[in-house]
């Protein structure tokens, strides 16, 4: 059963959005996110989606460094980073405080030249309910049903 599932039938309609590899479906955003990591490096990104166990954010050559100073592929241990985010939901954002884990970093032709995949490792419940909220809303708006 998923984690993200309420009486309206959510998990439901996220099974039907799944890609064929992917696990959930990612919900398409365009909003700053800032990152720290565990040396203390702070950076800003643009977040382009999310999904229930994870988001995908762009970011140019000097955030990808910030991000992941060794640079090349991620080893057996990935690093992890600190996300702050404020998602929209309805006339209010709500605020999620996240700990994630890099997942891979690849390069594109457009700029911002970096996207970086990250693994939920940490939430605390109000960043997962602001999460499943707009997860939520999303699907609905999607649906077409009222949010």
């Amino acid at each position: 059963m998923s984690k993200f599932q309420n009486k309206d039938g959510l998990a439901w309609q996220l099974v039907e959005k799944l890609d064929e590899q992917r696990r959930y479906p990612r919900i398409p955003i365009n909003t700053k996110i800032s990152l720290s990591t565990d040396d203390g490096s702070k950076t800003e990104a643009i977040l382009i989606n999310v999904s229930p166990d994870g988001f995908q954010l762009r970011c140019d050559v000097e955030a990808a460094r910030s991000i992941h100073p060794t640079g090349g592929k991620l080893g057996p241990n990935p690093p992890f980073v600190n996300a702050a985010v404020v998602l929209p939901l309805g006339d209010e954002g709500g605020r999620m405080i996240v700990r994630g884990q890099l997942m891979y970093i690849t390069t594109v032709d457009d700029e911002p030249r970096f996207i970086v995949g990250v693994r939920f490792a940490k939430m605390d419940v109000s960043s997962e309910r602001v999460l499943n909220r707009f997860i939520s809303d999303q699907l609905c708006d999607e649906s077409g049903a009222a949010a």
